[in-house]
């Protein structure tokens, strides 16, 4: 609806415009330039067109903002850490820590999806892989789809925090170098975050 009322708006400027130079040349070369109630009068419906389409935008602009739906993963990565008599020394897991945050303007449900790899990301956009645990299993990962419900989030606020090992998903995704945290809302809207895993 809004771009085409900008179609329409940008039209008429644009009639109105043609029409006023092609009036001024006319008038130039037959000397008769009409009165100042006509020119008043064009210039004020140009004007009123242009606040018009100014008006609908700031209200399309203000639309789009109140009721923005968005999500970011945050992660973080911490080597587990096994202490003996002597020393203390690196373990072998590397623990990843998820959670999002609605950075929208708008309360949204957002749910955990699970892991998956680049090369299967397009994948993810097939309904059945979605919502079949089977395909979810094969292609995002070890994350049990049923397990995962959506979470109610006010702008701002942070949903549950996961915890898994790197080593554990990347056992499951063919051990991938880098694979996507994956988050969907209620309309079917997939949100990703790239994980380089720590050496």
């Amino acid at each position: 609806m809004g771009k085409n009322m900008k179609f329409i708006c940008l039209g008429l400027i644009g009639a109105l415009l043609g029409n006023g130079i092609v009036y001024s040349f006319s008038a130039l070369f037959s000397n008769k330039f009409g009165t100042l109630a006509d020119w008043v009068s064009g210039l004020g419906t140009i004007t009123a067109i242009f606040f018009v389409y100014w008006q609908i935008e700031e209200q399309r602009k203000e639309f789009n903002f109140t009721n923005k739906i968005e999500c970011e993963i945050s992660i973080t990565q911490q080597v587990n850490v096994e202490e003996n008599s002597r020393m203390t020394v690196g373990g072998t897991d590397t623990d990843l820590y998820i959670w999002a945050v609605n950075s929208g303007s708008k309360t949204a449900s957002f749910q955990f999806l699970g892991f998956c790899s680049k090369e299967n990301f397009e994948n993810i956009y097939n309904e059945n892989v979605i919502y079949n645990p089977y395909y979810a299993s094969n292609l995002l990962g070890f994350v049990p789809h049923s397990t995962n419900d959506f979470e109610l989030l006010q702008p701002g606020q942070v949903s549950e925090e996961k915890i898994f090992t790197v080593e554990g998903i990347k056992k499951n995704l063919n051990d991938p170098k880098e694979f996507y945290v994956l988050y969907i809302d209620a309309y079917k809207n997939i949100y990703k975050r790239l994980v380089k895993a720590h050496k």
